[in-house]
This record gives C-alpha cells, structure tokens and sequence, in this order.
C-alpha cells in the first residue's frame, strides 16, 4: 500500500501536466487564429476602402430616382439601374458581334452601392459601410458615381375646373406622368480631365422603355465615349455622331481617340494621315499594341508600300516574348494536327491564345510579307495560318489565306516561263505544302521536272538536297525522288545510246548513194 499510493500521485502529476500542455497548446493556437482573424479584418476593411477608388473600371451606380407613378408601375431605382446596365451590355454585345477586335477602350465594371456590407458594430449602432464611407470621404478616395432621375415635363396633365372645384384634389401632373418623360444623369468623381461633362440630359420620350436606351447611352457617354463612337461607326453607320464622340475622348480616352480618327482615315483611303493619328496614339502610351497594328497597316497600303516598316511595327505590337511563345504554339498545331494528337493541339492553343488583336498583327504581317518588292509568299501563308489559328473566326483571314496559295501556285508559273527551275519548284513545293490535296500541285511539279534540262535539274537536285534537312517535307522528298527517277532515265538512255555500233564513213556514203525505192 505504501509503495501504491507514490505510484498513483505520480500518474496523477503526469496526467495533468499532460493536460495542461495540451491546454497550452490549444490556448495558443486560438490566439493565433484570433490574431489572423483581426488582420484578416484589417485588410478586408482596407480593401473595402480602396477597391471602388483604385479599380479602374469601377462604377457605382447610387440613386436614380424615378416618379411614384413610375415605381408603382415597377419602374423602381433598382429595376432603372438594372435596365440601363442591361442596355449598355447590349451595346457592348452588338459591337462583340460585328467587330471581333477590341470593343472598349475603359469598358466599366457597373456595381451597386449596396455591394459594402451592412453590419452592424456590437454596441456602436454604425455599420461597416458607414465607416467605410466615412474613410473614404476622409482621404478623398470616392470612385465615380452615378446618379440621377426621371423627370415628367409634360404639361397636359388635367387640371381641375372651376365646376368642379367641390370635387376631391386630383393628383398632380408628377405623380399622374401623362405625357413625355426626360432622364438626367450625373457623374461625381470622373477620373476624366475637368473639360468633360459630368452631367447629360435624355431627349424626351413618351414612354419609360423607350427611355432607357436614351439613359444608357448618356451614363456611357459621361463614362467612355470612345464605346459610342464604336457604335456610331459599327452598328449606327453615323459618321457625325462618330467624330463628335471621338473629340470627346479625352484624358485616359485620349489615345483611344485618335486610334479611332486613324481607322476612319484607313476607311477613307487617307493612309498617311492614318498614320500621323496612330502616331499620336503612341505619343501618348508607347506600348500602345493597337496603334502599331493599325500603323502597320496604314504603312503597308502606302503607295508604295513600306513593308518593311509594316512589318516592324507587327513585331512591336506583338514583342518579341510572344512572337516566340506564338512560334512554339504554332510548330506544336501543325505537329498535332500531323500526328492527331489532342494533347497536343490542346497545349498548342494554350500557348496560342485566342486575342483577336494578336491575331490581326499576324494578318498584317503576312500582308506585308507578300507585298514586299520580294515577296516571300510561303512566309506570308505561314503568317496568315497562324492568325487563323488564333482566331478562326474571321473570315478575311480565310480569303487572304487562298489568294495567297493561288499567288504561290502563279510564281511558280512566272519562274517556270523565265526557265528559273529551282525556283519555279520552291514555289510549287510551297503549294502543295499548303494545298496536299490539290492534284494540280503535283502536276505542276511533274511537268516542271520533265520541262528541266539535264545539267539544270542536277543543279537543282543539289539545291533540294541541301534544303531538304531545313524544310522536312513531304513535298520535298517527293521532288527529290521525281528528279532521281528523270536522272537514272537519262543515265539509261545515255548508257543504251552509248552501246549501239557507230556507223563507218564508207558505210555512210554506200548508204548515201543508193537511190531509194
């Protein structure tokens, strides 16, 4: 009994100091969560304090108030606001379908002004978004902010006459809203240069439906009027219209402004001076990629044409990372495409990407390539497939893409009548390496071949076999065995010409003597 009782207490010692490490431990870990807790608070509330100022395509929409006539119909502030982002959306869907390139220079992320919590602080009778608020407008940091309302202007409301003065009051012509009715909207905080409107007023329109794409436009027109000028050009076919919401395009705007001029200029055929507009563009922001795009083009339809400066600004808008990046995809598509494998095609679209803007300076770089006063049309295919690759959806790359295999198959046409064998063959090759299908490619190269001279085609043999391990086509292999069997035919009627007996001269002239039958 002595020796149990030791025992017991020291188990009893061991047990609790057991526990109570572990109640350390447990102690410590929910201090540590608290304290992630509170910072995690902490940057929540700073987030909720700077996100609305510094996201740059932000917009609040906070009241647009409306008539009760108009709310009682179900035109209340939120339906109003909800109509409106639903109309700009579809200015913006409108412009997806008709141009696949880009639609919007700031195009702006529309949130409600209840987006900020409303919780209350335990015994403060505040909520989270009155604090944030109070902050906000503590530092100056407000984001842009939309607010207005729906007026009636109309003044035929009925009145009451003399004979019935008795009657009850009737209700005012704001409330009954008989006639036409008119928006205006407001814009605080505008991160525009302090020209711009910070306020448009709608024409007047007989009915609120046909009123809010009069609201829509005029929130856009405050916000990003370049938006509008794509619509006046793309869907309205306004040119007016267009050039007054371009000079309205100021500050961030302002590049996307004279981007703008510059493709009604290319329209017009007017290609320097699309020039001089892209260059003001790029004045503004040098890494502008929509400038060079568009001056590559004007450069290109110059007469003459400065392909070389076409091309350079095609690299500059593309940089030369993702001209190495799009080349890796490129060599990826073509080899899955060859072995079928989905894997690979996959990864190769990845690295591809799909911006129509990308591919648009791929188009114009091949454009370039086969107006050069050398035209390097293999190169400009290459170029053309790969903007297609990119963005399968644009059919001018389809038709540029066939003119340009028919312009390869034509070369080879002019290089065959100059008697320039190796070249009229590249050019064929380069057909058929587009066209495999197409038997008028392997005719082409056929009666080439047989058209050669034989110390022509030995010559252009040793050019193919020296190209054959840069190009690693089918084709190539194709032309090289056409030519050894033309060869090895020449080789055998040399050989067979050579073991025929010659003649003697006394034969010659016995022959020559004797009269005919």
């Amino acid at each position: 009994m002595g020796g149990y009782l030791p025992k017991l207490r020291r188990r009893v010692e061991t047990v609790g100091i057991r526990f109570r490490k572990r109640f350390e431990w447990a102690t410590s870990v929910a201090a540590a969560l608290a304290k992630g807790l509170v910072v995690l608070g902490a940057f929540w509330f700073v987030y909720l304090v700077f996100r609305d100022a510094y996201r740059p395509r932000n917009v609040v929409f906070i009241d647009i108030s409306v008539p009760k006539a108009l709310e009682d119909r179900g035109y209340t502030s939120q339906a109003v606001g909800d109509r409106v982002r639903n109309e700009i959306d579809n200015i913006r869907t409108k412009l997806l379908i008709k141009d696949q390139s880009v639609t919007a220079a700031e195009g702006d992320y529309f949130s409600d002004s209840d987006s900020l919590p409303e919780i209350e602080v335990p015994k403060t009778g505040v909520s989270y978004r009155d604090i944030v608020r109070f902050v906000q407008d503590a530092l100056n940091i407000k984001p842009r902010r939309i607010t207005g309302e729906i007026t009636c202007v109309s003044e035929s409301a009925a009145k009451p006459s003399a004979a019935n003065s008795n009657s009850p009051a009737q209700p005012s012509a704001a409330n009954l809203c008989i006639g036409d009715l008119m928006g205006t909207v407001r814009i605080t905080n505008s991160t525009r240069t302090s020209m711009a409107p910070t306020f448009e007023v709608t024409p007047k329109k007989p009915d609120p439906e046909l009123l809010m794409p009069s609201l829509a436009e005029s929130v856009v027109r405050l916000i990003d009027p370049y938006l509008l000028a794509l619509h006046a050009d793309e869907i309205e076919k306004t040119p007016d219209k267009e050039m007054q919401f371009i000079n309205e395009c100021d500050g961030k705007l302002a590049k996307w402004g004279w981007l703008q001029w510059g493709w009604i200029l290319v329209k017009n055929h007017d290609y320097d001076g699309a020039a001089k507009k892209f260059n003001e563009a790029l004045r503004i922001d040098p890494d502008f990629k929509f400038a060079y795009i568009g001056r590559s083009l004007a450069l290109n339809r110059q007469s003459p044409p400065n392909s070389q400066g076409a091309i350079k600004m095609c690299k500059k808008a593309l940089g030369h990372y993702r001209i190495g990046i799009d080349d890796l995809g490129y060599w990826m598509y073509e080899k899955s495409a060859r072995s079928k494998s989905a894997r690979l095609e996959e990864l190769a679209r990845t690295l591809l990407g799909n911006d129509p803007a990308e591919a648009f300076a791929y188009y114009n770089w091949g454009n370039a390539l086969s107006t050069q006063q050398d035209p390097d049309l293999e190169g400009a295919v290459y170029k053309y497939k790969e903007a297609l690759v990119i963005d399968p959806r644009l059919a001018t790359y389809h038709n540029k893409n066939y003119r340009s295999f028919h312009s390869l198959y034509e070369l080879g046409e002019r290089q065959e009548k100059q008697h320039r064998w190796p070249e009229a063959l590249a050019a064929y090759c380069a057909y058929h390496r587009f066209q495999p299908n197409d038997r008028d490619g392997d005719q082409a190269i056929d009666n080439t071949i047989e058209e050669i001279p034989i110390p022509d085609l030995k010559a252009a043999y040793a050019n193919f076999e020296r190209s054959r391990r840069s190009a690693g086509s089918r084709n190539v292999e194709y032309v090289l065995g056409r030519m050894r069997t033309k060869l090895a035919r020449s080789k055998t009627l040399t050989a067979n010409a050579e073991r025929q007996p010659k003649s003697t001269e006394s034969e010659a002239g016995l022959a020559a003597i004797q009269p005919a039958n």
